[in-house]
């Protein structure tokens, strides 16, 4: 979609740090000792981030970023596509397809216009409870874009948001 950029880092990265052996380069493995006097070459080890094993259970919640468009055009030229509500849409589908998995999702909502390149519509770990927290929301979403100026800062937005993420 066109008016709504969606930045997922899906995978949860584990900050474990292990030891990865059996290898030819990196610090001596003292439990291969007899190995190294018979003349193995394989008997060093190295600390590095191990992938978890494929179906093991998630441990850190995945971290997403939903950015949104709050400019002056999209309340413009709403009448003409309903793009505006398009997005208001899709921002409701996001928040309720999340609902009740916030131990596995962390998420927050930032919107952009001419104004700012940073609105802060839902923080980090402060998902709408409930309907008329949504409601809230997206009624902020209305009027923000009635009455912010009209401005291109999009190459501006996207730069951003690249380097935060």
């Amino acid at each position: 979609m066109k008016n709504i950029l969606i930045k997922f880092q899906l995978k949860s990265k584990l900050h474990d740090r292990q030891w990865v052996r059996h290898r030819t380069t990196g610090d001596w493995d003292e439990r291969k000792l007899i190995e190294g006097i018979i003349g193995e070459k394989s008997i060093y080890k190295y600390r590095a981030d191990v992938p978890p094993e494929p179906g093991s259970p998630q441990t850190k919640a995945k971290r997403l970023r939903l950015v949104v468009d709050l400019s002056a055009s999209m309340y413009r030229f709403n009448g003409v596509d309903n793009r505006l509500e398009r997005q208001c849409e899709c921002v409701l589908m996001f928040l309720e397809s999340l609902a009740g998995f916030e131990h596995k999702f962390t998420y927050d909502i930032v919107g952009h216009s001419g104004d700012e390149h940073s609105i802060e519509l839902v923080r980090k770990n402060q998902p709408p409870k409930n309907n008329k927290e949504r409601l809230k929301l997206l009624k902020l979403m209305y009027t923000h874009t009635m009455f912010c100026i009209n401005l291109i800062n999009k190459v501006t937005v996207l730069r951003f948001y690249n380097k935060i993420v």
